[in-house]
């Protein structure tokens, strides 16, 4: 399941479980939500942190992905880089990329 999946999924069950708590609380005759605004969005916030981990943890145990980061800041350090216009000028994108 890719992030924004991830993210979507984990905001629903939160409308979820906020939907539910809203209509147990109707049900006994209350009008007001359990979580107020700001609990909803620390959750919200909560959620997205937790996906950012997820991805991270993902990241890092892909062995070969690693190594291709850690090749790609070695050449940047010893300057074995070029200017992302120059790229963008050889693949002939000028038109549709501003760099």
């Amino acid at each position: 399941m890719n992030r924004h999946r991830r993210y979507l999924h984990i905001d629903r069950c939160l409308k979820s479980i906020d939907t539910g708590l809203n209509k147990s609380i109707g049900e006994l005759g209350m009008n007001q939500s359990l979580l107020t605004v700001e609990e909803k969005n620390l959750l919200s916030k909560a959620a997205r942190l937790m996906e950012e981990l997820i991805e991270t943890i993902e990241v890092t145990e892909d062995k070969e992905l690693v190594e291709d980061v850690e090749t790609a800041l070695k050449e940047v350090g010893e300057g074995r880089t070029r200017p992302l216009s120059d790229l963008v000028k050889d693949l002939k994108l000028e038109s549709e990329i501003q760099a």
